[in-house]
């Protein structure tokens, strides 16, 4: 705008020759409100949804709506509250979700998770299948809050905030079911957090693990139509051809042989299931079952030491 002002009255006096342009430049100090621009907002969406979550940018504030909407206008940032826990600074956009929030890459980053599992513990009627609500009870509980989503203690430090919330949660969910959460609702992808005859029946998986003497180790299990057994075959640094008769227990665990056993657990991604390997009740190393066979044997060749374990699921 201003840019084509100083065009259009490059010479004053052409400026002054038409009686609109007379008004504009007058014989005053030349002021004029003419620059003065409202922008039509824009919308973007707390991915989950995420309804009854506070929003503030420097235009506009509110509540976000049941489908997880925000206004916003362009170029500006937007914080998002509960009570008096405010989450960092964002800038605005279509979509946000814990990732932006905390500038993360992935969703084992430990703020992400922990932002996760409060919206579900605090959601009004605890069936995130619908969407998260926060009800005002949640809000006025964290009025006088400040919350450090990094922080080792922040199982406790947002315990009270829970049971007051209005939900029928009583305690914070566990990380395994916030990373499936935030998996489905970020990537669409909806994985297990546990095994069942049902999902593994008729796949495809490559699994993954590191051996101190071979390096990475990749083998395909292609699984019957009834998920009961494994046809094995070795793909990186194993010559592995044979047929496991596999079983699923109550808990969910897929047991391979008397008292060995792998089970889901926390940092599974869109691409593969992280699982522990226990062996007589003690943990054995760390796999991971991949969709994809590229993305297996990529990751395999590049493998130099032990894939780390889900800490929380060795406590």
């Amino acid at each position: 705008m201003y840019e084509s002002m100083k065009k259009l009255c490059k010479r004053r006096i052409m400026c002054c020759l038409l009686p609109v342009a007379l008004a504009a430049c007058g014989g005053g100090d030349g002021s004029s409100d003419s620059n003065t621009v409202n922008q039509t907002p824009l919308t973007g969406v707390f991915v989950g949804p995420v309804e009854g979550i506070h929003f503030r940018t420097v235009t506009q504030s509110g509540m976000t709506s049941d489908a997880g909407e925000f206004l916003y206008e362009d170029g500006e940032s937007v914080t998002f509250a509960i009570g008096g826990i405010e989450l960092p600074d964002t800038p605005a956009q279509s979509s946000i979700t814990p990732l932006e929030i905390f500038e993360a890459a992935d969703i084992d980053d430990p703020e992400v998770t922990n932002l996760a599992r409060l919206l579900i513990s605090i959601d009004v009627d605890g069936d995130t299948d619908n969407g998260i609500n926060i009800s005002q009870e949640a809000h006025d509980a964290a009025q006088n809050m400040t919350v450090d989503f990094a922080d080792e203690d922040f199982d406790s430090d947002v315990v009270g905030l829970v049971a007051n919330s209005g939900s029928p949660n009583s305690a914070l969910v566990d990380i395994d079911q916030a990373q499936s959460y935030l998996l489905e609702t970020i990537h669409g992808v909806e994985l297990p957090s546990q095994f069942s005859y049902e999902w593994l029946g008729g796949r495809t998986l490559y699994i993954v693990w590191f051996d101190d003497d071979l390096g990475g180790v990749a083998e395909e299990l292609t699984v019957s139509d009834d998920g009961s057994e494994f046809f094995v075959t070795g793909l990186i640094n194993s010559d592995s051809d044979f047929t496991l008769e596999i079983s699923i227990t109550e808990e969910g665990l897929l047991e391979v042989h008397d008292n060995e056993f792998f089970k889901i657990v926390c940092g599974s991604t869109e691409n593969y299931l992280k699982t522990h390997y226990i062996d007589n009740g003690e943990y054995g190393g760390t796999d991971l079952w991949f969709f994809d066979r590229d993305a297996a044997l990529d990751f395999s060749v590049a493998l130099t030491e032990d894939i780390s374990p889900c800490e929380s699921a060795l406590e």
